[in-house]
């Protein structure tokens, strides 16, 4: 499982750059300068523009080279654009419905080659919440089928929905492994606090050391987990919070 761009903005940006910026789920249509035209996709973070009076997907048209960036070292060279969008609807905590964007099928792309860019539509869309599943595009299929199970976990700083569209031999074990997981943490920490409760200097902020390490470390225990649905019918739905 790959993951995708709120685990890598989460752990790249600092807290006060992700709660201050949001950003857009871009539609546009590229026009080569063969005249060829491509139809495209991307998420693009906030980005800042100096003129008040110049409307966000003008400013978007008039630097291509943003819009169509590629930040990943995914061997598709500096410029890349996703060729198609598959929309998820999900229930999310409690009864809400929500719909999420999944791009798939990333193309490199050559940016002299590009005459200029039209914005066709912006949603705005947090990158605190994305899915962290790897798709492609012959998922949309199974994709809009009801989950028959929810699987709810989190670490500390980011929280996970599993939604399992096709039942496995694997299941079952996964969600032994995270309950595992979950039970060891509170185990440690709640040693931690014992300590915390009945000592005082070096050994009281040792284990509040040891607690913290325990936290930050639990994120990636559960991301190393969840790697083992992979190749299965199975959307997560990611957030993390500062």
């Amino acid at each position: 499982m790959k993951t995708n761009f709120i685990f890598l903005a989460f752990f790249i940006f600092p807290c006060s750059l992700l709660a201050e910026y949001n950003g857009h789920q871009l539609e546009f249509k590229i026009i080569m300068h063969s005249g060829k035209e491509l139809m495209g996709y991307q998420y693009l973070p906030q980005v800042f523009k100096e003129d008040e009076n110049q409307s966000y997907e003008e400013f978007l048209e008039e630097h291509v080279e943003v819009v169509l960036r590629n930040d990943f070292s995914d061997g598709l060279g500096e410029h890349a654009y996703f060729n198609k969008r598959i929309v998820y609807s999900y229930l999310g905590y409690g009864s809400d419905s929500n719909e999420i964007m999944v791009l798939v099928d990333k193309r490199s792309i050559l940016i002299d080659s590009v005459q200029s860019l039209e914005i066709l539509s912006m949603i705005s869309q947090t990158y605190m919440i994305g899915v962290s599943s790897l798709h492609d595009w012959s998922d949309r299929h199974w994709m809009k089928s009801p989950p028959h199970e929810k699987i709810t976990t989190g670490g500390y700083l980011c929280d996970h929905q599993v939604f399992v569209h096709e039942d496995h031999s694997r299941t079952a074990n996964i969600k032994q492994a995270l309950d595992s997981l979950m039970l060891d943490f509170e185990k440690q920490i709640k040693e931690q606090e014992e300590i915390m409760r009945f000592s005082d200097g070096e050994d009281y902020y040792n284990a509040q050391e040891k607690i913290s390490e325990l936290e930050y470390a639990l994120d990636e225990k559960v991301y190393m987990i969840l790697e083992k649905f992979e190749g299965m019918k199975v959307v997560i739905v990611s957030g993390c919070t500062c």
